[in-house]
C-alpha cells in the first residue's frame, strides 16, 4: 500500500527487465514507476524514473519519447535540492545517451559523462558503483575516439575502486577486466 516503496521496487524490476532485453515489460513497469511516484509527489523518484525510462526508450527506438522525457526530467531536476547519486547516474546516463545517439554529439556526451564524474569527485563519492559506471562510461567514449590509453588508465582506476570497496568479484568489475 506504499506507493513510494513500489515505484521504488518498479524502478529495480524494470531495470532487471532490460538487462535481460524484456524491452516491452521494462518500458511498462518504467511507466508504472513514474506514475505512481508522480502520484504521490516523489519529484526524485519520479525524474529517476523519467531517465530510465529515457534510455530504455533509447534502446527500443522510440526517440520522440525518450526526448520527451529527458525534457521533462530536466526541469524537474531543478526543482530538487538534494540529488542523490542514483538520480545523478541516471540523468547523466540519459543526457549523454540522447547527445551521442539522438543529436549526433559525442563530444557533448563526453561533455556530460566528465562533468558528472567532476561531480561525484567533489562531493567525495569516489566509492560508489555509479562512480564507477562514469569511469568506464568515459572508457567507453575514449575507446570510440580511439584515446586507447586514457580509456585503459580509467578502466583501471574503476578497477582498483571496485577492488577497495569490496566489489573485485561483481560483473561491474569483470566488465573492468574486459
Amino acid at each position: 500500500s506504499d506507493s513510494r516503496f513500489l515505484a521504488s521496487m518498479l524502478l529495480i524490476y524494470a531495470g532487471r527487465y532490460g538487462v535481460q532485453s524484456a524491452t516491452d515489460e521494462s518500458l511498462r513497469l518504467f511507466e508504472r514507476a513514474e506514475a505512481l511516484a508522480s502520484s504521490v509527489g516523489d519529484l526524485p523518484l519520479s525524474t529517476e524514473a523519467l531517465c530510465q525510462l529515457a534510455v530504455q526508450e533509447l534502446g527500443a527506438n522510440r526517440t520522440d519519447h525518450a526526448r520527451a522525457r529527458i525534457e521533462r526530467a530536466r526541469r524537474q531536476l531543478l526543482e530538487i535540492s538534494t540529488v542523490s547519486s542514483d538520480l545523478r547516474w541516471a540523468c547523466a546516463r540519459a543526457e549523454a545517451r540522447v547527445a551521442k545517439m539522438l543529436d549526433g554529439r559525442p563530444d557533448k556526451a563526453m561533455a556530460i559523462l566528465a562533468r558528472t564524474r567532476a561531480d561525484f569527485e567533489r562531493q567525495g563519492d569516489r566509492s560508489s558503483s555509479h562512480y564507477t559506471s562514469v569511469l568506464r562510461s568515459i572508457a567507453g567514449e575514449q575507446m570510440d575516439r580511439g584515446e586507447l590509453v586514457q580509456a585503459l588508465e580509467l578502466l583501471r582506476l574503476s578497477g582498483r575502486v571496485h577492488e577497495l570497496n569490496g566489489r573485485g568479484s561483481t560483473v561491474a568489475r569483470l566488465q573492468d577486466w574486459q
